[in-house]
C-alpha cells in the first residue's frame, strides 16, 4: 500500500489501473478546463502547504456523466464530465475538485484502506502488488477494488469540505462559490445525495446538501469578518445589517445562486481590507476596491419587477451604448498587450455596431501593434450570446485570432433566433408593428411568430392565433433545421412567463432528447421591445 500511495512507479500502477476500469474521455473541452483549475488549484494549495508538490497529483476525466470527482491513494484523481455538465462556473467546479484533494491532502482513502486491508488481503497478494511479478496485475485488480470500496467517514467529509473553502480561495477563486454550487444541486436534483451522485468510492458518508451550503454560507460571513449576511433565508444580502442588493436571475441561475457569489465577492473585498466606502462603478459593474462584484444584468431593477411594471401599463425605452463605453471597455486590453474579438449586437436592430467599429478605428492609431477585430453577429440576445458561448468554447480548443473570426463569420447566421410575444402594445410603441396591425393582432389573439433573418433584422414569418399555436411553431421551426453536428445546445428565452419555457423545453426534449437545453431570462433591453410572455428558441440549424 506504501508502494502504492508514495512510490512513483505504484502511483502510475494505480493511475492506469484507474483508467483500463473507467475510460478517459475525449472531450478536450473539458479536459482543458480541468487543467487548468488543478493548476491553479495546486499553486493555491503550495502557497500553505509546499508537500503537495513532492506529489503531484495525477488525473484524468472520464465520460461519466453523474455529478462526481474522486481521489484515491497516491493523490490519483479522476474526474466525472458530469460535474461540468451541472454548471458552467469555473468557481463552483473548482469547489468539487478541492474537495477532492482535501481529501489527498489528508489521506483519508489511505487510512481507511489501511483498516480494511487488515483483514481484507493476506501478504501474499500484497506482496505481488509491489509489482514486476506476473502476479502483480491480479494483486493490482484486488487492491483496486478495496480502495474504490473504502468508506469515507461523514467526519472527512466535512474536512475535506473545509479545505476546499480554503483552497479555492487561496487560488483566486469566489469564496461563496461552494454555497452557490450546493444551492445549484439542491434546486436541480432535490437535497439527497443518492438521487444523483455518482459513486467511484462507494458509498460516501455524505453531509446533506442544504447543510453544506450552510456551512459555506457561514464561512463566507466568517471571511467578511461578519459583515457580510444574507437576510432571513431570503435573496437578499446585506452589509453590516443593511440590504445590500437582491440579484435578478440570469440565464440557469436563480436569484438564491446568484447572491451568494455576490456575497463571496464582498467577503474577499473585506478580507482584502476594503470598507463600504471603496465602492464605486466602473463599466457598469460595482467594485469594491479592486474587487469586482455584481453586474447588474438588469440595471436597477430586477427582470420580475421590470415586467411587473409593464404589466401595470409602463413602456420603456432604450437607447444606443455611448461610444465611451467601448474606449472604456477596449483600451484596458489593449494596455495589458492583448488583442481584442468582439462580437457585436446585430447593426439591423441597432447602431452600436458602427459605435464599435469607430471606437476601435481610432484606438489603432493608438495601439497600432494590437489587432480590434469587431465582428457584427446579426444576432440578438440569447442569439448572440450563443454565438459567444460557442466562440469561447472554439478558443479553450486552441483557435487562434484569425480561425476564430472565420469560424464566427462562416456560422453567425447558422443562430437560428425564433420568438413569439404574447402582446402586441410593446412592438407598436417601439415602432415595430403599425398601430392598424397592432389592434387586428390584439382583438383575434395573434400571437406572432418572429425571426431575426438573415441582415439581422426582425420579420415576422406567421401569425398563428392562440399560445398553444404559437408554441407548435416555435417546435416545427427547430424540427426542420436542426444542426446538432455544430452544438447541441438550445436555448429558451422567456419574458416572465418560466412556466411556458419549462413547456417548450419538456417538448424540445421529447423531440430531440440529445438536446443540451437550457432556459434564460429575457432581460430588459429586449423586453422593452417584445413585452412580458415572450417566448424564444435559438439552437444551431440552417433554416433561420
Amino acid at each position: 500500500m506504501d508502494h502504492i500511495n508514495n512510490t512513483d512507479d505504484g502511483r502510475n500502477e494505480y493511475f492506469q489501473a484507474l483508467i483500463k476500469d473507467l475510460g478517459v474521455s475525449d472531450n478536450d473541452y473539458y479536459t482543458r478546463l480541468l487543467d487548468d483549475i488543478m493548476g491553479r488549484l495546486t499553486q493555491g494549495i503550495g502557497a500553505s502547504d509546499p508537500s503537495i508538490y513532492n506529489k503531484p497529483y495525477l488525473y484524468f476525466l472520464n465520460a461519466d456523466q453523474t455529478f462526481n470527482a474522486s481521489c484515491g491513494l497516491g493523490h490519483v484523481m479522476t474526474v466525472n464530465e458530469g460535474i461540468f455538465n451541472l454548471s458552467e462556473n469555473i468557481d463552483e467546479i473548482a469547489v468539487v475538485i478541492a474537495h477532492e484533494m482535501g481529501h489527498g491532502q489528508k489521506d483519508h482513502v489511505l487510512h481507511g484502506t489501511r483498516k480494511k486491508l487488515k483483514t481484507a488481503i493476506g501478504g501474499t497478494i500484497l506482496a505481488g502488488a509491489i509489482g514486476g511479478s506476473a502476479f502483480s496485475d491480479k494483486a493490482m485488480g484486488v487492491l483496486t477494488q478495496h480502495i474504490n470500496n473504502v468508506q469515507i467517514t461523514k467526519k472527512a467529509e466535512w474536512e475535506a469540505d473545509n479545505l476546499a473553502f480554503d483552497y479555492c480561495y487561496q487560488a483566486g477563486y469566489n469564496p461563496g462559490a461552494g454555497a452557490a454550487l450546493w444551492e445549484r444541486v439542491i434546486e436541480k436534483k432535490g437535497d439527497t445525495a443518492g438521487n444523483f451522485i455518482g459513486e467511484i468510492f462507494s458509498p460516501n458518508d455524505h453531509p446533506g446538501h442544504k447543510e453544506r451550503r450552510d456551512n459555506y454560507e457561514k464561512k463566507v460571513s466568517a471571511l467578511s469578518g461578519g459583515r457580510v449576511t444574507i437576510k432571513n433565508n431570503s435573496d437578499v444580502v446585506q452589509i453590516n445589517k443593511k440590504d445590500f442588493l437582491k440579484p435578478a436571475p440570469l440565464a440557469d441561475m436563480s436569484s438564491t445562486e446568484r447572491k451568494y457569489l455576490v456575497m463571496g465577492n464582498l467577503a474577499a473585498a473585506y478580507d482584502h481590507g476594503q470598507n463600504i466606502y471603496d465602492a464605486y462603478v466602473q463599466n457598469g459593474t460595482v467594485m469594491l476596491g479592486n474587487q469586482a462584484i455584481f453586474t447588474p444584468v438588469s440595471g436597477d431593477i430586477s427582470a420580475e419587477e421590470f415586467y411587473e411594471l409593464q404589466k401595470a401599463g409602463s413602456f420603456a425605452s432604450t437607447s444606443q451604448i455611448n461610444p465611451l463605453v467601448y474606449f472604456q471597455a477596449f483600451e484596458p486590453c489593449l494596455k495589458e498587450g492583448k488583442d481584442i474579438l468582439y462580437l457585436c449586437f446585430s447593426s439591423g436592430l441597432s447602431g452600436t455596431f458602427q459605435s464599435a467599429r469607430l471606437c476601435a478605428e481610432e484606438l489603432g492609431e493608438t495601439y497600432p501593434e494590437r489587432r480590434i477585430i469587431c465582428i457584427d453577429t446579426l444576432a440578438a440576445s440569447i442569439g448572440q450570446g450563443l454565438l459567444v458561448q460557442e466562440a469561447a468554447h472554439k478558443q479553450m480548443e486552441g483557435l487562434s485570432l484569425d480561425e476564430l473570426v472565420a469560424w464566427v463569420t462562416e456560422h453567425r447566421l447558422q443562430a437560428c433566433h425564433w420568438f413569439t410575444v404574447d402582446m402586441f402594445d410593446h412592438l407598436r410603441h417601439g415602432g415595430r408593428v403599425s398601430t392598424a396591425a397592432a389592434a387586428v393582432g390584439t382583438a383575434l389573439q395573434i400571437k406572432p411568430l418572429l425571426r431575426v433573418d438573415n441582415e439581422g433584422r426582425l420579420a415576422v414569418v406567421e401569425k398563428p392565433r392562440g399560445r398553444k399555436r404559437a408554441m407548435t411553431a416555435l417546435l416545427s421551426r427547430m424540427e426542420n433545421g436542426w444542426m446538432p453536428e455544430i452544438s447541441k445546445k438550445v436555448v429558451i428565452g422567456h419574458g416572465d412567463c418560466l412556466d411556458r419555457a419549462k413547456q417548450l423545453q419538456e417538448a424540445v426534449i421529447a423531440t430531440f432528447p440529445e438536446a443540451e437545453t437550457t432556459i434564460a431570462d429575457i432581460g430588459p433591453i429586449i423586453g422593452a421591445h417584445t413585452g412580458p410572455g415572450m417566448l424564444a428558441l435559438v439552437y444551431w440549424g440552417n433554416n433561420r
